[in-house]
């Protein structure tokens, strides 16, 4: 099915003035809270954050498996063998795996259409900082923009593969922009792309040129790059163009050159059948991914944080203000 990934830098803020405190010291504070202490009421939604999973190998990360409860939403579950229903009498909660990075100091989150979203994070985790008339503290999430600097491409020394996912029902063919004459092999893999398509009533093609996976191996860069430079990444039918290649600091990472200087996202478990992978598991395959944007994550983190003012950490409000109580019947 796949999930898809966004990246965010976390701040801590006091007085809307951006403070140096990592948010995993604040993190651990919070994750030793009893569970009546972790469930709050933020405005109309109920949320909490679950036991945190850590991974042995990666000690700077963690795994929090962030809770939204949806109480007025309870279905009935039922057997293809047998026509009876049941009703659901335990609550429901929509989960969203957060990982955070303490070395990017970047907050990765999968998307769920019903579970919390940025703003609902943000109030909750904030609603553990201290919120006095003079000193107002503040959690934030700030996107991971996906820029890129053309010139890394130019001067890599490996691309490894070159993925070109095409929607044919966009009815707009015109996939070179330039150079049309020196491309003549990849424009009939493109006409061969649309009679298939035709054929076998199926709107959506993947391309991917690969190289072999060694350590070494790389594709005839100075095609792939006059390629890349010739498609018309305008079109609606060109959904993505994703690259793998070696950057600057001689690691691979991923670019996808339609989606530049937006959010930066991933998708992860396509190849999947789970449409909603336990948070363990979704929390483990993130963290695998953080290494493919390392140079991303870094410049990012290096922009975000600049003019951070130096602070100590506050006293955490463990016990909920009373507008973010609520009453758990028993």
């Amino acid at each position: 099915m796949g999930k898809t990934i966004l990246f965010y830098n976390v701040g801590i803020y006091k007085n809307n003035e951006l403070t140096n405190l990592n948010f995993i010291d604040f993190l651990d504070n919070i994750s030793l809270a009893k569970w009546e202490d972790r469930l709050r009421k933020i405005e109309k939604d109920i949320v909490a954050i679950f036991p945190i999973i850590y991974n042995d190998s990666y000690k700077e990360k963690r795994i929090v498996p962030f809770g939204k409860f949806r109480l007025n939403y309870k279905p009935y579950t039922a057997r293809l063998t047998n026509p009876k229903y049941t009703e659901i009498k335990d609550d429901v909660v929509e989960l969203v795996t957060l990982v955070y990075d303490s070395a990017y100091r970047t907050l990765a989150m999968d998307f769920n259409t019903y579970g919390a979203k940025k703003k609902l994070i943000e109030q909750y985790f904030s609603s553990f900082l201290p919120n006095e008339e003079n000193n107002i503290w503040e959690v934030r999430l700030s996107e991971v923009i996906n820029d890129f600097n053309e010139e890394e491409l130019d001067n890599s020394s490996q691309i490894r593969s070159v993925q070109i996912t095409l929607d044919l029902s966009k009815n707009q063919y015109d996939f070179l922009k330039e150079n049309k004459e020196n491309n003549k092999c990849i424009m009939n893999v493109f006409e061969k792309c649309k009679e298939t398509s035709n054929e076998y009533e199926a709107n959506i093609v993947r391309l991917e040129f690969g190289a072999f996976e060694n350590r070494k191996s790389t594709m005839n860069k100075q095609s792939i790059l006059m390629l890349i430079k010739a498609l018309n990444m305008d079109l609606d039918s060109i959904k993505s163009i994703k690259v793998r290649y070696k950057n600057n600091k001689d690691k691979m990472e991923d670019i996808d050159l339609k989606n530049v200087h937006t959010v930066l996202s991933v998708r992860v478990l396509e190849n999947s059948n789970e449409k909603n992978p336990a948070p363990e598991y979704l929390g483990n395959t993130i963290i695998d991914v953080f290494e493919n944007f390392s140079g991303k994550l870094i410049n990012s983190q290096m922009k975000f944080f600049q003019d951070c003012q130096k602070e100590n950490m506050p006293n955490i409000c463990i016990e909920s203000r009373d507008i973010n109580k609520i009453e758990v019947k028993v």
